[in-house]
């Protein structure tokens, strides 16, 4: 019974151990996943779930390394043990792929770049007819005046009062 006795006893330790390996992967991993996904609340409650599975499964192990269950074979307190470090183990890895990922810096500044690329086309579009207008315009106006240049010319003193006969010299 002895040999039992130390094989739960080294087992359970393994977990308290695994479970506290557990616990340090969950933070570290907490800072990478909040700082390149985003996230909300159902990886908060998925972490936080798997990081109370490992408290839990500590707690279970360490009172069945107490002596409580002994006399009980096999001791709930290491089978249950297991179970919640297991169902931490699950929810961790369920907590790591939820969210999606963060667009970086680069990729933010080049949509950005894209946008003010596109506004500055759509205006130097709207420039370019404008200004076809305008010389359309001008060439309009250049062939009025280029035909009232060659028209004959009234006699201004009658143009002034009133009359529209032109005179000839």
């Amino acid at each position: 019974m002895t040999n039992g006795k130390d094989n739960n006893t080294t087992i359970s330790t393994q977990i308290i151990s695994a479970s506290l390996t557990m616990i340090t992967v969950i933070g570290a991993f907490a800072l990478f996943i909040i700082e390149k996904r985003e996230i909300g609340f159902w990886y908060y409650l998925t972490t936080g779930l798997a990081f109370l599975s490992f408290v839990i499964s500590i707690f279970l192990g360490g009172k069945g390394l107490s002596g409580k269950g002994i006399n009980k074979t096999p001791n709930p307190y290491f089978n249950w043990q297991a179970i919640t470090i297991f169902i931490g183990i699950i929810l961790f890895f369920v907590s790591v792929f939820l969210g999606k990922e963060k667009p970086d810096d680069l990729e933010k500044k080049v949509n950005e770049q894209d946008k003010i690329i596109i506004e500055l086309m759509t205006k130097d579009e709207f420039r370019a007819k404008e200004i076809q207008r305008l010389s359309n315009n001008i060439h309009e106006l250049t062939k009025q005046i280029d035909e009232m240049n060659k028209a004959p010319m009234p006699n201004r003193s009658l143009l002034i009062s009133g009359h529209t006969q032109i005179k000839k010299h």
